[in-house]
């Protein structure tokens, strides 16, 4: 069974498809010019590295939150009297 991608009361436009979805909502819909395999992989490098550098702020900010923070000064005091 596959899952609704979008749902107006008792109907639905499964998967990917934009014509149905754009029927579905009453709106119009044209095909878009298909962009050569270039200029894709270069729209994808974008999203992708946006999306790195989201997740990467993410995680350090929920690394710095769970670090024991007196325990690393301690340890670096240590390590700074050896």
């Amino acid at each position: 069974m596959r899952v609704p991608a979008l749902t107006i009361g008792d109907r639905a436009a499964h998967g990917w498809n934009p014509p149905a979805y754009a029927e579905l909502l009453g709106i119009p819909y044209s095909e878009t010019i298909k962009l050569a395999p270039a200029v894709l992989a270069q729209r994808l490098d974008i999203v992708l590295d946006t999306n790195q550098r989201v997740v990467g702020k993410v995680f350090i900010e929920g690394y710095e939150k769970r670090v024991d923070a007196a325990g690393v000064l301690a340890y670096a005091q240590k390590a700074l009297q050896r």
